[in-house]
């Protein structure tokens, strides 16, 4: 189901919320990479990831700019990469702390 979802991110709906908070492709996205990561497809996880980070910085949303980080930064950490997990989770921290 999360695959059929985020591929929105190449449909003309990439950009909708369907009345959320967050674009609906991006928190697809961010959660199947969530789970990819659980099972140990890293490589697969970062590549969803920075596919919904892409789409929300496009989209200039920054709660969905947050979604994309953590998704990102969480597959990062579970990978055991702490170096890169620490640099993504510090730019959705800004968002935190801004927004």
């Amino acid at each position: 189901m999360l695959e059929r979802n985020a591929s929105l991110l190449v449909a003309d709906l990439r950009f909708e919320r369907f009345g959320a908070a967050v674009i609906q492709s991006v928190a697809a996205k961010a959660a199947l990479a969530d789970a990819l990561s659980e099972l140990g497809r890293f490589d697969e996880a970062i590549s969803h990831a920075e596919a919904a980070v892409r789409t929300a910085e496009a989209a200039d949303h920054p709660l969905t700019q947050y979604v994309g980080l953590f998704g990102l930064g969480q597959a990062h950490f579970r990978r055991g990469d702490l170096p890169r997990a620490t640099a993504v989770l510090e730019r959705g921290l800004f968002f935190c702390r801004t927004w």
